[in-house]
């Protein structure tokens, strides 16, 4: 599975600075043992700046003395080098050892530094229980990086201690601390359908004020806001499109895909591909991993440009390299068929394996396919239904389709076979169940995806419309 890196960059004589790779980070990315190096200067830091002062002045062998008698500033320095190679040997599982020491002394920047390694699992077995623990140490020590990860953290309903008001009171400390990215989660909070006319109008007018201010996060906030016609806001698609341009000329790389995206459904803008394909182009330049995936679709689609499936490919494997599932996925399913030239059945497995780790249903289902038809893999219908029930989980409509026939058919076998009262039953559990799933399959598309569910001619996958999801 791709890691996102924890990543010590050079910032002057003797200074470092540590920070946490993004997916909107345009990065080359190297892989030692056990923590990756980035090379290219990123585009958005990490508080975990280290002092100017005491170790920064010191020489790698004074700082070596200084960490062996428990000194955390050093230890963290040290970490950091370590994890740089900067005057001595890069060695990952050191550095992780030293930026522990570091943490656990009660260091706050070394404390950021192992949540975000606990948080995606780099250098250390991921455990989001370890990452909160030290996110929220760090924060009780004013950093507030630290604050703006445990917003969002308990944001994500998909953690088992999701909390929503643990969530709004971390981005409401993070904003008071100074974070113009929590005041714009803060103001949109605000806005939420769930909250009173007047908090609306509240949060309106605080999203209104930092996209004023240049905040080009709320600026596509605010597009989001015109385009649904959120809380007091009326929808107007070409209100929309205007704050989109602003952030995208500003740079903001989600301006840029929703840009693109507007141009491909016709949304507040004619339809026009080469203009989608332009956006898309630029957001995956900026180094966003939507933007690589759409970019990647449009060359190999030759949707508003040449088709070109080398290209489509170097764009798919940039957003496989940043851990994009999609990408992941989609190259994955070209080196099984070859679409590319080139067929490998055992790396396209591989691939779909990486990317079912993000929980791609695609991936899931394209792996239950290989087990069905014994492609890389040894023929087993109970492991196709396996990768199918995660796709079902995941809410792949094509995959949730092939498990229901799978599980008719296993039930037919087994009624056919039966020889106890038991068989029968379970028989008539697959039929139930096979049921249930195409029951979800029609509810999917009147409560899930209320975006039109259109099939792909291309690929037979069935697929919704994803403007403004970045």
């Amino acid at each position: 599975m791709h890691k996102v890196p924890i990543v010590c960059q050079k910032k002057e004589k003797n200074t470092y600075f540590c920070r946490k790779s993004k997916p909107t980070d345009n990065v080359t990315t190297m892989h030692p043992p056990q923590l990756s190096l980035l090379l290219m200067v990123p585009m958005t830091l990490c508080s975990l700046l280290l002092p100017t002062h005491a170790c920064a002045q010191k020489s790698v062998t004074e700082i070596m003395r200084l960490a062996s008698d428990g000194n955390s500033e050093a230890q963290y320095d040290l970490g950091c080098r370590l994890l740089f190679g900067e005057g001595i040997p890069q060695d990952s599982a050191k550095a992780i050892k030293y930026l522990t020491l570091s943490a656990d002394a009660g260091y706050a920047k070394a404390q950021n530094a192992m949540g975000w390694a606990y948080r995606d699992g780099d250098g250390v077995e991921k455990n989001l229980d370890k990452a909160v623990a030290y996110f929220e140490k760090a924060a009780q020590q004013g950093d507030v990086e630290a604050m703006e990860q445990l917003g969002e953290l308990y944001d994500d309903i998909n953690n088992p201690f999701w909390s929503g008001s643990q969530s709004k009171e971390w981005y409401k400390r993070a904003a008071e601390a100074g974070s113009e990215k929590a005041r714009v989660k803060v103001a949109l909070n605000k806005l939420s359908s769930y909250s009173k006319k007047d908090e609306q109008e509240e949060g309106l007018k605080e999203l209104l004020d930092l996209a004023d201010g240049g905040n080009t996060d709320a600026m596509v906030e605010m597009g989001h806001a015109y385009f649904d016609g959120r809380g007091p806001v009326s929808q107007d698609r070409k209100a929309a499109v205007s704050y989109y341009l602003r952030a995208a000329e500003a740079g903001n790389s989600r301006g840029m895909m929703c840009m693109g995206t507007c141009y491909r459904d016709g949304k507040g803008v004619p339809m026009d591909s080469k203009e989608m394909t332009r956006w898309f182009a630029r957001a995956a330049e900026a180094g966003n991993t939507n933007g690589m995936y759409f970019y990647a679709n449009s060359l190999a689609g030759g949707y508003g440009s040449q088709k070109d499936l080398a290209e489509a490919w170097t764009w798919y494997e940039r957003g496989a390299q940043k851990g994009e599932d999609r990408c992941l996925t989609q190259m994955g399913e070209w080196l099984l068929k070859g679409t590319n030239g080139t067929k490998n059945v055992q790396k396209g497995i591989a691939y779909l394996r990486q990317a079912l780790d993000h929980r791609n249903g695609k991936a899931a289902r394209l792996l239950g396919e290989c087990y069905r038809d014994g492609v890389g893999v040894k023929k087993n219908m109970e492991k196709a239904r396996e990768m199918w029930t995660l796709a079902y989980e995941y809410q792949d409509r094509t995959g949730a389709e092939l498990l229901a026939h799978a599980l008719e058919d296993y039930g037919e076998e087994l009624g056919k076979n039966a020889h106890s009262e038991a068989d029968s039953q379970k028989a008539q559990e697959c039929f139930d169940r096979a049921t249930s799933i195409w029951h979800d399959i029609v509810r999917w598309h009147d409560e899930d995806h209320p975006l039109p569910v259109k099939e792909n001619p291309d690929t037979g996958d069935y697929e919704t419309d994803e403007y403004l999801t970045y």
